[in-house]
């Protein structure tokens, strides 16, 4: 009796010592991240491992991966790797999204040791186009609603952005958060233009989505002048200046004509300066006084009309009319009673007409010219003689009287 107790005690010992030195597998639970596409191992360590231990590892859904170093599936993606000799570690390559899910590593002991592999599956965001806003039109004064679904795994955060104007990388920030909807109450022209939606997670790259946004609104017209003055013979520009969305109609008018199409006398042009605004010219040639008068600038779209003219007037070119110039003679006093007479002035010359021209001593003062015949002037019975000093005059009547 004492003997079997003895060798009950002996095997007992024995099994305890080889179940304390048999393989064992690290059972502590562990989460591995991989980006899809990229390649995954779960570790898996067993100790103590013989020959004989069987290491299974279970997939997902429960189906048989591999025992051992076997693989036990079709898809060739997945084999044991074990750079060690206690590593049983299973290997996925080019991951999928439906790999994600927990993977066990079981040790087939009395009782099984079981190990828990959480695969997760990390993907980059990915604006669902179908399911968003696209390009669109709306009228100022409303609002206007922009939506933006993304997925991506962690879920990807919002943020909207709408482009500058003036610079093309420039970009207004609108807010960032879980928003997948953008709401601009009563929007302006000025809030037209592209926005831009990104979806952004721990995963690059990010994803973007454009929208661009038209804002409808009524014409409007600036001329910078009301009159405009030319002469007769010249050319000439009309200018206005158009803003206005969508722009339908835009034209210059005179006389209820419209004025579309270049010909020799008119030629308008159009200068586009941004999406909104445009510069409308008319060139009008060869001025004559059936071009003067008022034209107007014209622009109309769904929302309405505007106008503006511009009054096209002609310069009067006059003649100035000649001056005339008058000479006030000077008249001097002669006391005749003591004023002697020069013998020089007794001396004369009868010309063929029969006029008497005395012959005057330079030193007696500057000569005087009488018209020749048929010199008079129209209209007048008598010469007219031209002097520079009445003095002479006197002296040529006492010389006649004295002959």
């Amino acid at each position: 009796m004492w003997c079997l107790s003895c060798i009950v005690s002996i095997l007992v010992t024995v099994v305890t010592l080889v179940t304390a030195n048999g393989p064992s597998l690290v059972q502590n639970p562990i989460t591995v991240n991989v980006i899809a596409g990229f390649d995954a191992v779960l570790p898996c360590t067993v100790k103590n491992r013989t020959p004989r231990s069987r290491v299974l590892w279970i997939g997902p859904s429960g189906n048989l991966l591999t025992m051992n170093n076997i693989t036990r599936t079709s898809d060739n993606r997945i084999s044991v790797r074990s750079p060690y000799q206690d590593d049983m570690n299973l290997r996925i390559e080019q991951v999928k999204y439906s790999d994600r899910g927990d993977y066990k590593c079981k040790l087939l002991t009395s009782p099984v040791q079981v190990k828990v592999a959480t695969l997760n599956v990390l993907l980059s965001p990915k604006i669902l186009t179908d399911y968003s806003s696209r390009d669109m039109v709306v009228r100022e004064g409303s609002d206007l609603e922009l939506v933006c679904n993304a997925t991506g795994v962690p879920h990807p955060q919002i943020t909207w952005y709408r482009k500058q104007k003036d610079t093309p990388n420039a970009k207004t920030n609108l807010g960032t958060g879980n928003r997948d909807l953008l709401t601009v109450a009563n929007i302006t022209r000025d809030q037209a233009g592209t926005y831009e939606c990104v979806a952004r997670n721990d995963v690059e790259p990010a994803d973007t989505l454009s929208i661009k946004v038209d804002v409808q609104f009524a014409p409007e017209i600036e001329t910078g002048v009301d009159t405009l003055s030319q002469k007769v013979g010249k050319s000439t520009a009309l200018e206005c200046v158009i803003t206005g969305f969508p722009m339908e109609v835009a034209v210059w008018r005179y006389n209820g004509i419209d004025i579309e199409e270049r010909t020799w006398k008119y030629e308008p042009i159009v200068f586009q300066r941004d999406g909104n605004t445009i510069l409308l010219s008319l060139e009008i040639r060869d001025l004559n006084p059936s071009d003067f008068g008022v034209y107007t600038c014209f622009a109309s779209n769904v929302l309405g009309s505007a106008n503006k003219t511009i009054n096209l007037k002609e310069i009067q070119i006059t003649t100035p009319l000649p001056l005339k110039s008058t000479t006030t003679p000077t008249v001097s006093t002669t006391t005749w009673a003591t004023t002697p007479i020069s013998s020089s002035l007794l001396s004369s010359t009868t010309t063929s007409s029969g006029v008497l021209i005395p012959e005057v001593d330079p030193s007696d003062g500057p000569a005087y010219t009488l018209n020749p015949p048929g010199t008079e002037e129209q209209g007048s019975g008598c010469s007219t003689f031209h002097y520079e000093r009445w003095t002479f005059l006197l002296a040529l009547i006492v010389c006649t009287c004295f002959l």
